[in-house]
């Protein structure tokens, strides 16, 4: 089942107009729409570059994850991931990550463990909003 990509290919030329990162985004988002319910959960930020046709570091990357994440967009959102010392992943929630940010550690959802150094233990997934 694909989602319709109209509506958000029309709000990235209004927001990117003549911006060189204008046609990665709306590949991206003809490529996100496309995904079925269940590829739209795990988007890594390498398969959005895949899907825009850049590399990682390219800077209209970063461009259009913020556009394609924006209240105006709207079509993905964004979460992480902790990885433990044992490999095991955790989705990690808004309110765990505030926490962690707030008092300098976050706490191992299996160990109960403080990780001083979770930022160096955190991965950026995107989802498709619905």
């Amino acid at each position: 089942m694909s989602v319709d990509a109209s509506e958000p290919i029309a709000e990235i030329d209004r927001i990117l107009a003549d911006d060189p990162a204008c046609d990665v985004a709306k590949s991206i988002a003809k490529n996100i729409v496309a995904l079925s319910p269940s590829q739209a959960k795990y988007i890594s930020y390498s398969q959005l570059a895949k899907f825009g046709e850049v590399e990682p570091a390219d800077g209209r990357l970063l461009q259009c994850v913020a556009t394609l994440t924006s209240g105006r967009v709207h079509l993905l959102n964004v979460f992480y991931v902790y990885e433990n010392v044992n490999g095991d992943e955790y989705k990690i929630s808004p309110e765990q990550l505030q926490e962690a940010h707030r008092h300098g550690f976050l706490v191992d959802p299996n160990s109960g463990e403080a990780v001083k150094d979770f930022r160096k233990h955190l991965y950026p997934y995107f989802e498709r909003s619905n």
